[in-house]
């Protein structure tokens, strides 16, 4: 199994080598921080595991959405901690009322949009 990374701390060069190495299904998993949790069109993705628990509830399906798309199965799970249960609790009675998530806006936010360009 071969692996590749995806983060804003490495060279552009590299993150463009292994973004394409990953698309072009030559890696069969990418390790990715938030940097790969948008824009990203990649329909054969089928699991996403959340290390760190989305901030947002806009962020959570930004990154679940990765997974499972176009009617396809996909699988999420997520590491989580005491302090992101209010979003968990939030989703929790989305699903329970079956009423849709209010999305509040993402704690992404893009300090560098040319290094963006670069992994698309």
């Amino acid at each position: 199994m071969d692996t590749c990374s995806l983060h804003g701390e490495i060279p552009p060069r590299l993150r463009i080598e292994n973004y394409l190495k990953f698309k072009n299904r030559e890696a069969d998993v990418l390790v990715a921080t938030d940097l790969a949790s948008r824009g990203l069109d990649m329909p054969f993705v089928s699991h996403v595991i959340n290390f760190d628990f989305p901030k947002t509830t806009s962020d959570y399906l930004h990154r679940a959405g990765r997974a499972g798309r176009a009617g396809r199965e996909g699988f999420v799970m997520s590491l989580y901690r005491e302090k992101d249960m209010p979003i968990l609790k939030e989703m929790q009675e989305s699903h329970d009322t079956n009423e849709p998530l209010k999305i509040r806006g993402s704690a992404y936010s893009l300090t560098n949009k040319e290094e963006l360009q670069l992994i698309h």
